[in-house]
């Protein structure tokens, strides 16, 4: 399966974040110490000790990343406007 080609993000998005085959989403352990590093909190699953999906992981980062940023709608990131800068 061939990977699909995105759009490259800017306005000081971490470059991790821009990458969905990053490491760091597909390895528990990375994923739980980046998270703990920036102080956002895990899915749910995490939590409790079941891993998720890279996906999800990637999704729950940018979420953090968006409220940090500004890129948000109060407490909540506005996913709109991250699709809009390509980073779902």
């Amino acid at each position: 399966m061939r990977r699909r080609e995105r759009p490259v993000a800017a306005g000081g998005v971490p470059t991790v974040l821009v990458d969905p085959d990053a490491v760091v989403w597909h390895d528990q352990d990375a994923y739980r110490a980046y998270m703990a590093a920036h102080g956002w909190s895990l899915p749910a699953s995490e939590r409790f000790g079941c891993p998720a999906s890279a996906r999800l992981r990637r999704r729950r980062a940018l979420a953090g990343w968006a409220v940090e940023a500004g890129v948000s709608r109060g407490t909540l990131p506005d996913w709109s406007a991250l699709k809009a800068r390509g980073l779902l």
